[in-house]
């Protein structure tokens, strides 16, 4: 099985897991981007998600820029932390840069994710092991 045959079981699809990441996750910004990390339980799954603002433009503008996301994500999901939920919000009109572009600006949002500590997440990893499942099912 090829990398982009796995790429529709890496991204995040509930809500409830863009809201997390969103509200919980590390935050980086670049130009007209910004980049959310936050552990996910699956150790060694990383998945990702886009948000792409309507103001961007119109929906083959965003498509496309959603495109190129998921693309860099293809060829560098690898490299990005291990056991975490990405959401890129894109708040500009990207769709007019190449991938090379999008990949040098993604890479430096990455590295400053990596810069950081080890831990690509605002709480600390106790945290985490704090939130996880007791006996009963349920988290803390």
């Amino acid at each position: 099985m090829d990398r982009r045959s796995r790429l529709p079981y890496q991204r995040l699809r509930r809500s409830e897991d863009f809201r997390l990441t969103l509200t919980k996750g590390r935050r980086v910004k670049g130009e007209g981007l910004e980049l959310y990390a936050h552990p996910n339980q699956t150790p060694g799954c990383r998945r990702l998600g886009i948000v792409v603002r309507k103001r961007v433009g119109s929906a083959v503008v965003r498509n496309r820029t959603k495109r190129l996301v998921r693309e860099f994500f293809r060829l560098h999901g690898d490299q990005l932390p291990e056991a975490t939920d990405l959401v890129v919000s894109v708040g500009e009109d990207l769709s007019c840069l190449k991938l090379g572009e999008l990949e040098s600006r993604m890479v430096a949002l990455t590295r400053q994710l990596r810069t950081h500590g080890h831990s690509p997440y605002r709480e600390s990893q106790n945290a985490s092991v704090a939130a996880a499942p007791d006996a009963s099912g349920r988290g803390n």
